[in-house]
């Protein structure tokens, strides 16, 4: 008969196992808990185009990666073969994937996504659609930011309003690395120019 103190060192190794699997699970991209149901909008502001396609990515990432599924989107968790003992896992975080996307767009957007199967494949046709460089935009956007003024703005309301003009200007506007073995100080000549420009 096992004694008492053998009964609670074997209860005791129960729960850190069940603590360990669980923890495993949460971590574990093919994990879905019961909140992950496929009627989740992942983000307050639904993709209407370009002119909010790098904030409602950003916003995905994030939402993504907290639930451990950007894989899904990144390409870092690849379709396995349907022989594969993954492949029932990784159908159904895919698809619970897609249908968070769908979710997270506008109508028109999601009826020209609707009957793709893949969520990356649906994650990289978002990005090529919207995410091209707009002059339009790029000239608004300086325009805006250099135009604006505190006013009966709060200190923090002025900031925050053109810290956020200017990292969507920096989403257009990437500067460009040099990799070639040279030392003729281009690549820090186009830094700076760009620093400058984010301060004008």
């Amino acid at each position: 008969m096992a004694t008492a103190e053998e009964t609670s060192n074997n209860h005791s190794s129960s729960n850190n196992q069940t603590t360990t699997a669980a923890n495993g699970d949460f971590v574990n991209p093919f994990y879905l808990s019961s909140s992950d149901n496929n009627t989740v909008q992942l983000v307050s502001q639904k993709l209407i185009g370009g002119r909010n396609y790098f904030p409602w990515a950003r916003s995905m990432v994030i939402a993504l990666n907290s639930r451990h599924k950007t894989g899904f989107v990144d390409g870092t968790i690849a379709e396995p073969s349907p022989d594969s003992p993954q492949f029932i896992l990784w159908t159904r975080c895919n698809m619970t994937v897609l249908s968070w996307i769908i979710n997270s767009v506008s109508p028109n957007i999601a009826s020209s996504i609707m009957y793709t199967d893949n969520a990356r494949t649906i994650w990289l046709d978002l990005r090529h659609r919207f995410s091209q460089k707009s002059g339009p935009r790029i000239f608004e956007l300086q325009k805006e930011s250099a135009y604006l003024v505190q006013g009966q703005l709060f200190v923090e309301d002025y900031y925050t309003k053109f810290k956020a003009l200017v990292d969507e200007l920096a989403n257009y506007q990437t500067v460009p690395v040099c990799k070639c073995p040279c030392n003729c100080g281009a690549q820090r000549t186009t830094s700076d120019l760009y620093d400058r420009d984010q301060v004008m």
